[in-house]
C-alpha cells in the first residue's frame, strides 16, 4: 500500500503540474493571439505582418499599448501601419537634425505616443527592415493561429454563457425557497423575542 500510494501521489502531482503548465501556456497564447488580432483590426495587416510589427517594435522598447495607440494615429495621418512605412518614416526622422523638428514629426504622425515611438524611429529604416526580416519563431503568427484562437475564445464564451445561464436559472429557482425559509426564520426569531419579554 505505501509504495503504491507514494507512486500514485507522485503521478497525481506530476499530472496536476502538466495540466497547470498547459493551462498557463494556452492562456498566454490566447492573450498574445488576441493582441495580434486586435492590432490586425487597426492595421488591416496579415497575422504574420502584424505579429512581426508588434515584435520588432517591442524589441526597440515600444510597448504594445503604445504601439496600438500610435498605429491608430498613424492610420489617421496617412501612414500605412506596416514595417516598410515605419522604416521610411524612420529614415525621415533620422535625416532631421533639429530635435524640435524630430519631435514634431513624431507628434504629427503618432500623436501622444510619438515620443515613445522615437525609440524605434531613431534606429533608422534599414535596422527596422533587418529586424523584421530576421524575425521568426512562435511569436510570429499565421492566420490559422488567429482563427483557431478566435474559435477558442468564442467557444469559451459560449461555455461561460451556458454556465452562467444554468447558475442564474438555479438561483432563480432557489430564491423563492430561500424567501420562504427567511420568513420562517424571522417569524421564529420574533416569537423567541416575544417569549423572552
Amino acid at each position: 500500500g505505501g509504495k503504491f500510494g507514494m507512486v500514485g501521489a507522485a503521478a497525481l502531482t506530476m499530472g496536476a503540474a502538466i495540466v497547470t503548465g498547459l493551462a498557463k501556456a494556452v492562456n498566454m497564447a490566447q492573450a498574445y493571439d488576441q493582441k495580434v488580432y486586435d492590432m490586425m483590426l487597426t492595421t488591416r495587416g496579415t497575422a504574420q505582418e502584424t505579429s512581426k510589427l508588434i515584435q520588432v517594435l517591442d524589441d526597440t522598447g515600444v510597448q504594445y499599448d503604445t504601439l496600438k495607440t500610435a498605429m491608430k494615429m498613424a492610420v489617421k495621418n496617412g501612414v500605412e501601419p506596416n514595417i516598410e512605412s515605419l522604416a521610411q518614416l524612420a529614415d525621415q526622422y533620422v535625416a532631421l537634425k533639429d530635435p524640435i523638428a524630430r519631435g514634431q514629426l513624431l507628434l504629427d504622425k503618432f500623436g501622444k505616443s510619438g515620443l515613445e515611438m522615437g525609440r524605434a524611429m531613431i534606429m533608422g529604416g534599414d535596422a527596422l527592415r533587418k529586424m523584421s526580416s530576421e524575425m521568426e519563431g512562435g511569436l510570429i503568427l499565421t492566420q490559422e493561429n488567429i482563427d483557431a484562437s478566435e474559435e477558442y475564445r468564442k467557444n469559451l464564451d459560449e461555455l461561460q454563457d451556458t454556465a452562467d445561464g444554468v447558475a442564474v436559472s438555479f438561483g432563480n429557482k432557489v430564491i423563492p425557497v430561500l424567501n420562504d425559509v427567511l420568513v420562517v426564520v424571522k417569524d421564529t426569531v420574533d416569537e423567541l423575542q416575544n417569549e423572552a419579554k
